[in-house]
Protein backbone atom coordinates (compact mmCIF):
# COMPACT_ATOMS: atom_id res chain seq x y z
CA UNK A 1 0.00 0.00 0.00
CA UNK A 2 1.26 3.68 -1.19
CA UNK A 3 -0.08 7.24 0.64
CA UNK A 4 0.80 9.99 -1.72
CA UNK A 5 -0.19 13.58 -2.15
CA UNK A 6 -3.38 13.58 -4.81
CA UNK A 7 -2.84 14.84 -8.29
CA UNK A 8 -5.59 16.36 -10.76
CA UNK A 9 -5.31 12.66 -12.58
CA UNK A 10 -6.95 11.54 -9.44
CA UNK A 11 -9.84 13.89 -10.23
CA UNK A 12 -11.76 11.21 -11.59
CA UNK A 13 -11.79 8.68 -8.89
CA UNK A 14 -11.91 11.22 -6.33
CA UNK A 15 -15.79 11.98 -7.18
CA UNK A 16 -16.46 8.26 -7.82
CA UNK A 17 -15.30 8.26 -3.68
CA UNK A 18 -16.74 11.40 -2.33
CA UNK A 19 -20.11 10.22 -4.20
CA UNK A 20 -19.72 6.88 -2.21
CA UNK A 21 -19.18 9.11 0.76
CA UNK A 22 -21.79 11.70 0.46
CA UNK A 23 -24.32 8.16 -0.11
CA UNK A 24 -23.66 6.31 3.08
CA UNK A 25 -23.08 9.57 5.44
CA UNK A 26 -26.47 9.98 7.01
CA UNK A 27 -25.19 14.00 7.96
CA UNK A 28 -25.50 14.84 4.34
CA UNK A 29 -29.30 14.27 5.06
CA UNK A 30 -30.17 13.89 1.55
CA UNK A 31 -28.75 16.83 0.12
CA UNK A 32 -28.75 16.79 -4.52
CA UNK A 33 -25.14 15.54 -5.17
CA UNK A 34 -24.01 18.31 -7.65
CA UNK A 35 -20.96 16.58 -9.31
CA UNK A 36 -20.11 19.94 -10.51
CA UNK A 37 -19.38 20.99 -7.61
CA UNK A 38 -17.66 17.99 -6.17
CA UNK A 39 -14.71 18.41 -8.94
CA UNK A 40 -14.61 22.29 -8.22
CA UNK A 41 -14.24 21.35 -4.53
CA UNK A 42 -11.63 18.83 -5.46
CA UNK A 43 -9.92 21.71 -7.41
CA UNK A 44 -9.44 24.03 -4.75
CA UNK A 45 -8.47 21.79 -2.08
CA UNK A 46 -5.40 20.10 -4.30
CA UNK A 47 -4.85 23.97 -4.63
CA UNK A 48 -4.85 25.07 -1.29
CA UNK A 49 -5.14 22.56 0.78
CA UNK A 50 -4.53 18.26 1.06
CA UNK A 51 -5.80 15.45 -0.54
CA UNK A 52 -4.32 12.15 0.30
CA UNK A 53 -4.97 8.61 -1.24
CA UNK A 54 -3.68 5.41 -0.58
CA UNK A 55 -2.97 3.02 -3.47
CA UNK A 56 -2.82 -0.76 -3.10
CA UNK A 57 -1.42 -2.97 -5.41
CA UNK A 58 -4.01 -5.25 -7.36
CA UNK A 59 -3.24 -7.29 -10.85
CA UNK A 60 -3.72 -4.62 -13.28
CA UNK A 61 -7.87 -3.94 -14.21
CA UNK A 62 -9.08 -6.33 -11.46
CA UNK A 63 -10.50 -3.34 -9.34
CA UNK A 64 -9.13 0.42 -8.83
CA UNK A 65 -6.09 0.59 -7.08
CA UNK A 66 -6.91 4.04 -5.66
CA UNK A 67 -9.16 3.01 -2.42
CA UNK A 68 -8.76 5.56 0.12
CA UNK A 69 -8.59 9.31 0.75
CA UNK A 70 -8.51 12.22 3.36
CA UNK A 71 -9.28 15.12 2.13
CA UNK A 72 -8.71 18.09 4.86
CA UNK A 73 -9.10 22.37 3.81
CA UNK A 74 -6.29 24.82 5.20
CA UNK A 75 -9.01 27.57 6.80
CA UNK A 76 -8.67 30.68 9.24
CA UNK A 77 -11.07 30.59 12.02
CA UNK A 78 -13.29 33.84 12.06
CA UNK A 79 -13.20 34.62 15.40
CA UNK A 80 -8.98 33.91 16.70
CA UNK A 81 -7.48 34.11 13.05
CA UNK A 82 -5.74 30.45 13.49
CA UNK A 83 -4.81 28.52 11.05
CA UNK A 84 -6.72 24.62 11.59
CA UNK A 85 -7.37 22.01 9.36
CA UNK A 86 -11.12 20.73 9.06
CA UNK A 87 -11.62 17.24 7.55
CA UNK A 88 -14.18 17.54 4.06
CA UNK A 89 -14.11 13.67 3.43
CA UNK A 90 -12.41 10.74 4.68
CA UNK A 91 -13.11 7.32 2.90
CA UNK A 92 -12.04 4.21 2.81
CA UNK A 93 -13.60 1.37 0.73
CA UNK A 94 -15.71 -0.82 2.46
CA UNK A 95 -13.72 -4.19 1.49
CA UNK A 96 -10.30 -1.92 2.55
CA UNK A 97 -11.70 -1.07 6.26
CA UNK A 98 -10.24 -2.52 9.06
CA UNK A 99 -6.63 -2.89 7.21
CA UNK A 100 -4.75 -0.08 8.76
CA UNK A 101 -5.02 2.41 5.74
CA UNK A 102 -7.53 4.98 7.29
CA UNK A 103 -4.92 4.69 10.04
CA UNK A 104 -2.11 5.66 7.48
CA UNK A 105 -4.15 8.06 5.84
CA UNK A 106 -4.74 9.93 9.60
CA UNK A 107 -1.40 10.11 10.33
CA UNK A 108 -0.15 11.36 7.13
CA UNK A 109 -2.70 14.06 7.68
CA UNK A 110 -2.03 14.89 11.08
CA UNK A 111 1.96 14.96 9.84
CA UNK A 112 0.77 17.67 7.12
CA UNK A 113 -1.13 19.27 9.74
CA UNK A 114 1.94 20.00 11.88
CA UNK A 115 4.27 20.40 9.09
CA UNK A 116 1.96 23.46 7.50
CA UNK A 117 1.61 25.20 10.93
CA UNK A 118 -1.93 24.64 11.51
CA UNK A 119 -3.19 24.48 15.24
CA UNK A 120 -5.36 21.76 15.15
CA UNK A 121 -7.44 18.85 12.81
CA UNK A 122 -10.99 19.21 13.12
CA UNK A 123 -12.70 16.07 12.46
CA UNK A 124 -15.95 15.13 11.76
CA UNK A 125 -18.06 11.75 12.17
CA UNK A 126 -21.76 11.01 12.26
CA UNK A 127 -24.08 10.47 15.39
CA UNK A 128 -23.87 7.24 16.03
CA UNK A 129 -21.35 5.51 14.10
CA UNK A 130 -19.10 4.52 17.29
CA UNK A 131 -15.96 6.43 16.02
CA UNK A 132 -15.91 8.70 18.43
CA UNK A 133 -14.13 6.43 20.04
CA UNK A 134 -11.86 6.00 17.84
CA UNK A 135 -11.05 9.32 17.35
CA UNK A 136 -10.70 9.51 21.59
CA UNK A 137 -8.22 6.70 21.39
CA UNK A 138 -6.13 8.84 19.22
CA UNK A 139 -6.20 12.32 21.29
CA UNK A 140 -8.92 14.32 19.77
CA UNK A 141 -11.84 15.62 22.35
CA UNK A 142 -15.11 16.05 21.56
CA UNK A 143 -16.21 19.61 21.22
CA UNK A 144 -19.50 20.22 20.38
CA UNK A 145 -22.62 18.82 18.36
CA UNK A 146 -24.56 20.02 15.34
CA UNK A 147 -28.29 19.80 14.88
CA UNK A 148 -29.54 20.65 11.83
CA UNK A 149 -33.69 21.33 11.07
CA UNK A 150 -34.64 20.39 7.53
CA UNK A 151 -37.17 22.33 5.69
Amino acid sequence: MNIRHATNADTERLMQMTQRFVESTPAYWDLALQLERIEALIEAVLESGLILVAEVEEPQGTRQNVVAMLAIAALTHPLTGERYGEELAWWVEPEDRRSGIGDRLLDAGEQWCRDNRLTCLKMVAPVGTGIDVYYGRRGYKALETAHVKQF
